[in-house]
């Protein structure tokens, strides 16, 4: 594991990771660590998890109007993101209702 993939971009100091009982496809338990996904203390995403997340939507078809929803999402503002698309979503119901 690299340990740039797994830090805080904020510079959060991260808990200590301990291991844990997890199961594999052939169901079959051992002991390893969970990965985070986000930063337990500020919630910005791990910089593994957003190469994933860019990676995704770069391959799906995503309309041009949701770029600032996407770099607030990339910016971890979640909250922001998601009213920003529903700012954009308002704005062609009722340009396709007019």
């Amino acid at each position: 594991m690299k340990k740039k993939n797994y830090s805080c971009p904020n510079g959060c100091i991260l808990p200590k990771r301990e291991k844990q009982l997890k199961i594999n496809k052939m169901e079959q338990y051992y002991f390893g660590y969970i990965n985070f996904n986000f930063c337990p203390r500020c919630g910005a995403l791990m910089p593994k998890t957003l190469k994933r997340l860019k990676a995704f939507f770069q391959v799906s078809n995503i309309d041009n109007r949701l770029n600032k929803s996407l770099r607030l999402l990339y910016k971890s503002e979640f909250e922001a993101s998601a009213r920003e698309c529903f700012v954009v979503l308002e704005n062609v119901l009722k340009k396709n209702l007019d």
